[in-house]
């Protein structure tokens, strides 16, 4: 028996409300529901499970129109729903009057008005406790014992009445819960009630028990942000044997996250390309972004344009931390800290914001040990601070000693790099024009080879011809003479005198063949009448040599291009290194530049 589960669609679910794609949200959920419909039907799929919550609500006759309309297409294929506690069996509600054109069955009402009929439609057994749907399908010979919600929150253990009955059909279990806040059972023990699947609804992500006999779905496509990596359905086959299950993704929204370390180099426009880089290769998802700021980095990065062209759920850290300056100075008069904050607040230098924030989060960490640049600085006296502030600064001193080592070997390496990339110059526009020149030079040879073999072709043809030629008055002669003497030798017995007449004709073919055959290939003037006043040896020598020219002529081509593709190899080497190397000396000069403003130099 081959089925589909699938479970938690949530049909009409208000999904990233606030985003400029909100409206088109809940038409993916449907195409994706769409979808499954597809798969099932160019399959033949004998049996599809919906385990809970195929409505975000409890659903309404459009929503049941909307569903019922799909399912009909699926005229070969019966289909269970159990209820979730999204969409449970609400009294009163549309579905337990709603008139079913397609072949399902809904477990927990009280008939099934559904469009099966004959020998395939499913039959209610009352052996089974009230809240356990079972039924019976005695063509495939399967039983299907389905527990629907019929209430909002269940804290009842509904599988505990799900037993076995017959042991010799395919017993399936459908069941919605296993938490503690929802129908409390252990998934891994429900493989030992005798069931030979168990499909399982709740959980929004794919798992599987018990070597995927026992197995949750998962939400066919993601509802939310944290539901991040791949959601589909479950397709399986089973009998009394074996259990097989394979979960399948299913195309459409996605919910990505994106990490990036930045600096106060980076700039918005690389950024943005590195963001598009990535979306680019997959734009039916929805993307959240963190950018991990680096401590010196109080860069203010605008994503506006990015936010425009793209589903960006929301990125973090594009605005960096502040300090409350003209506080920190109102509490810090009169000593280092506050003066020095003043100093640096009246400079016009670029780095003015940055270097406010690295010292005051540094005093801070000297004084009471952590990085809040927000806190004040009440409780340290102005010993503490002068202590706090000179450690710092002899510390900043030692910082720019090394960064002074660090500029050096920048700069040497960036002189080796420059000498290296003089060196390895970039050959893209000499390998551009050397390429179809190979071509060329690849069509010449394979031309040339060609017409060289066409000559022996050639010449044997007409050879074949002009022996023919010769041999053809002959021909007619020895037809003539055979007929005349097979009625000599028939009808006036005259054997010898015929005999000896063929053999002379034979023999005399034979030279006259040969002699032309010989006066063809020892005589130049037949060859130079077919090849334009050459002949066939002569040709030969001559395509030969063109031939020997010009594969040397395309060695010589292939040597230089293999050089130029690695001087290509080498430059794109350097240049990354000296991409790398400039980014590295940004930074540096960054730090040092704030440093200095710090210390005052």
């Amino acid at each position: 028996m081959r089925f589909v589960h699938i479970s938690d669609v949530h049909i009409g679910a208000d999904i990233d409300i606030g985003s400029k794609w909100e409206k088109n949200a809940n038409k993916e959920i449907q195409e994706g529901f769409i979808a499954v419909i597809d798969y099932v039907e160019a399959n033949n799929i004998d049996f599809l499970f919906i385990t809970g919550d195929l409505f975000d609500n409890v659903p309404g006759t459009k929503e049941l129109e909307f569903v019922d309309s799909q399912l009909a297409r699926l005229v070969n294929t019966n289909i269970i729903y159990i209820a979730g506690q999204n969409d449970y069996l609400k009294q009163g509600a549309k579905i337990h009057k709603f008139r079913f054109v397609s072949n399902i069955y809904v477990a927990g009402l009280e008939n099934y008005f559904n469009g099966a009929t004959g020998e395939k439609k499913g039959i209610k057994s009352s052996s089974t406790e009230p809240v356990v749907d079972c039924i019976r399908f005695e063509e495939q010979k399967v039983e299907v014992y389905a527990i629907s919600q019929k209430l909002p929150v269940n804290y009842e253990n509904d599988t505990s009445f799900a037993y076995v009955h017959r042991r010799d059909y395919i017993n399936i279990l459908l069941a919605y819960g296993g938490s503690d806040n929802e129908v409390p059972f252990v998934p891994e023990e429900l493989h030992t009630m005798g069931f030979d699947y168990v499909g399982l609804g709740y959980k929004h992500s794919y798992e599987a028990f018990s070597e995927g006999k026992v197995c949750y779905a998962g939400s066919l496509l993601p509802l939310c942000a944290k539901e991040v990596g791949e959601h589909g359905f479950i397709k399986g086959y089973v009998d009394k044997t074996i259990c097989s299950t394979k979960f399948v993704p299913l195309k459409g929204r996605r919910y990505l996250d994106i990490h990036k370390n930045v600096c106060s180099t980076d700039t918005v426009a690389e950024l943005e390309k590195y963001f598009e880089d990535i979306i680019s290769k997959n734009k039916h998802a929805i993307y959240s972004i963190y950018l991990d700021r680096e401590k010196d980095c109080i860069t203010d990065f605008d994503f506006s344009n990015l936010k425009k062209k793209y589903r960006i759920l929301k990125i973090e850290g594009e605005k960096p931390e502040t300090v409350d300056v003209h506080k920190l100075i109102a509490l810090n008069v009169g000593n280092a800290f506050g003066e020095n904050l003043k100093r640096i607040s009246h400079t016009d230098s670029k780095k003015k914001e940055q270097a406010l924030i690295i010292y005051s989060k540094a005093m801070h960490n000297k004084i009471w040990g952590d990085n809040n640049p927000n806190m004040d600085f009440e409780r340290a006296d102005d010993k503490q601070i002068e202590n706090a502030h000179s450690t710092l600064m002899e510390e900043y001193k030692c910082e720019l000693t090394e960064i002074y080592k660090e500029i050096e070997k920048c700069e040497k390496a960036d002189l080796e790099i420059k000498e290296q990339l003089e060196q390895y110059p970039d050959q893209t526009g000499r390998i551009n024009l050397l390429k179809p020149q190979i071509a060329m030079l690849k069509s010449d040879i394979e031309q040339t080879k060609y017409r060289d073999k066409q000559i022996n072709k050639i010449y044997s043809l007409h050879r074949i011809k002009t022996i023919l030629a010769f041999d053809a008055p002959f021909a007619v002669v020895f037809l003539i003479v055979s007929t005349v003497g097979v009625f000599d030798v028939f009808v006036m017995r005259i054997w010898d005198e015929w005999l000896n007449f063929l053999i002379a004709l034979i023999i005399l073919m034979i030279l006259v063949s040969g002699t032309v055959f010989l006066m063809y290939n020892k005589t130049r003037i037949f060859s130079r009448r077919l090849f334009d006043g050459e002949d066939a040896a002569t040709l030969h020598v001559k395509y030969n040599n063109e031939i020997a020219q010009l594969e040397h002529e395309l060695y010589e081509k292939e040597k230089l291009i293999a050089q130029y593709e690695s001087d290509l190899v080498n430059h794109k080497k350097y240049k990354e290194r000296a991409e790398m190397l400039k980014e590295k000396s940004a930074k540096i000069a960054d730090r040092f530049n704030v440093l200095m403003l710090i210390i005052g130099k």
